[in-house]
C-alpha cells in the first residue's frame, strides 16, 4: 500500500498546476551519497525524489511559501551543518522564517517540524504532502 495520502505523481501534478518549476527525477548516484551520510534513512523519503528532485532553485509553493531542495542540496546542508550524525534530515525551506524543514530520516511517521523554533507542521512526512497539495499547510 502507498503511504503516500495524496499518490506521488499527483503531488507532481499539484506542484505543476501551480507554476512551481521542478527539478528532474533524482540521480542514483545522488541517492547513493545521501545514504552514505543518512544510512538509516527510508526509502519512502525517496518516492517524491524519484517522481522530481525538489524544487528548481528559486522556487516556492506560493501557496505555503516554502522550498523542497533536491538531494544534492540536502546531502551538501546536511555535511555543512554537521547534523548528518543525528536523525534529523532537512529537507526544505521555509523562506519568509528562514528555517529548514525538517523529518525523521529513519521514521516518516515521525512528526515534520521547522528546525530552529520545531513548530509543528504536520503530523508526517506523508502528511506534510498532502497538506502542501491541499493547501492547508499552516504556519500560524
Amino acid at each position: 500500500m502507498d503511504k503516500f495520502y495524496t499518490p506521488v505523481s499527483q503531488i507532481k501534478l499539484v506542484m505543476q498546476s501551480r507554476g512551481v518549476a521542478l527539478a528532474q527525477p533524482v540521480r542514483q548516484d545522488s541517492i547513493t551519497n545521501l545514504r552514505q551520510i543518512f544510512p538509516m534513512i527510508s526509502n519512502d523519503f525517496f518516492e517524491i525524489f524519484r517522481e522530481f528532485d525538489g524544487f528548481l532553485p528559486g522556487q516556492t509553493d506560493g501557496a505555503s511559501v516554502i522550498a523542497v531542495w533536491g538531494v544534492d542540496q540536502i546531502a551538501s546542508y546536511a555535511k555543512s551543518s554537521n547534523i548528518y550524525h543525528e536523525d534529523r534530515i532537512a529537507f526544505g525551506d521555509f523562506m519568509i522564517g528562514s528555517e529548514n524543514i525538517c523529518c525523521s530520516a529513519s521514521n516518516l511517521e515521525n512528526p515534520v517540524f521547522l528546525d530552529e523554533s520545531l513548530y509543528h507542521l504536520a503530523d508526517s512526512y506523508f502528511d506534510f504532502w498532502y497538506k502542501i497539495c491541499s493547501g492547508t499547510l499552516d504556519f500560524n
